[in-house]
This record gives C-alpha cells, sequence and structure tokens, in this order.
C-alpha cells in the first residue's frame, strides 16, 4: 500500500491497542488520524464510534456510525445501533404527540432495518408497528389497521401464534 494507508493501519492499530486497554481517549485520538489519512475506510470510524461511547460520547458516537454507514451503506453494527436510536427518537416524539417527528423517525428505523435484515426481520415488522402507533394516536385507523397488518404478517413468518409480541399486536388491532 501507498504511505497514507499504511500511516492509517498504524494509526488504527495503536488506536485499537489503547482501546483494548480501556483507554478510549487516546484510542479516539488515533481513530481520527487513521480516518484523516485513509478517508475511505469506515473502520476508524466504527472503532471511535465504539470509544466514544464507552465515555459516554454517545450523540459524537451516532456521528461517528453515520460516518461508518456513508462508507459501507451494510455495515451491520451501524445499522443496529443508528436503528435503535431512531426507534428511541420516535417513541419520545411520539410522546410528546410530535407525530410528523416520530413517523419521521419510525420510517428512518424501518428503512434501516430493511437493509440490515431484509424485508421480513422482526426489526421491520416492530417498525411497522410503531407506524401504526402513530397512526392510532391520530385517529387514523385504517392507517394504523394497515401498519398493524403488516407487523403481523412478519410476525407470523417468524414466531409461534401464540407468542406475547403476536398478542400485542393482535391487541393493538382491536
Amino acid at each position: 500500500p501507498h504511505p497514507p494507508v499504511r500511516g492509517a493501519a498504524r494509526e488504527y492499530i495503536f488506536a485499537r491497542q489503547y482501546a483494548a486497554k480501556d483507554q478510549h481517549r487516546r484510542a479516539i485520538v488515533h481513530f481520527r488520524k487513521s480516518a484523516e489519512l485513509d478517508t475511505n475506510s469506515p473502520a476508524p470510524w466504527a472503532g471511535m464510534a465504539v470509544s466514544l461511547s464507552a465515555i459516554g460520547r454517545n450523540d459524537s458516537a451516532l456521528v461517528a456510525w453515520k460516518e461508518v454507514l456513508a462508507r459501507n451503506p451494510i455495515h451491520a453494527d451501524a445499522l443496529l445501533i443508528l436503528g435503535l436510536d431512531a426507534v428511541k427518537m420516535g417513541h419520545i416524539e411520539l410522546g410528546k404527540a410530535n407525530y410528523a417527528r416520530a413517523t419521521e423517525f419510525f420510517q428512518r428505523a424501518l428503512k434501516l432495518a430493511e437493509v440490515r435484515g431484509g424485508k421480513d426481520h422482526l426489526s421491520v415488522a416492530y417498525s411497522y408497528n410503531n407506524i401504526g402507533l402513530v397512526h392510532r394516536d391520530k385517529d387514523e385507523y385504517d392507517k394504523a389497521l394497515e401498519n398493524y397488518q403488516k407487523s403481523l404478517a412478519i410476525m407470523l413468518k417468524q414466531l409461534e401464534v401464540d407468542h406475547p409480541k403476536v398478542a400485542q399486536i393482535y391487541n393493538n388491532m382491536a
């Protein structure tokens, strides 16, 4: 490899060594240097995200995970973490009756879940259920039912009919 990539690899190795010793602040410095030297690699950004999380800088960690996805749109860890964050934010907005923002977050979670696990993944079913909750709270019962039915169809492919999550969807449909 040419010198910048070699230097990026060296910095990445240093960063991993510091992270392994729980010296995350030092690790972040080297992950940043690695990312600057090799702008195409998602690896230093993923390492940085984990180290940022370890020191409680969760908002910065989410930014780093977005950088991972910019470099590798199917990175499983980034898809999972950003999807979970979107669900959390959707529920916060739903609790505030901010339906447009809640829908936006739940739609984002749905897209991330589809990329991560395919259209029949349970996370996709949960996303449809969450979108249904927004419509229910807006008194848009036809749209809520449509999303609950999509959720149920996926769940019944993955779970037994008497599973508690399946029962929850039936309850939402009532």
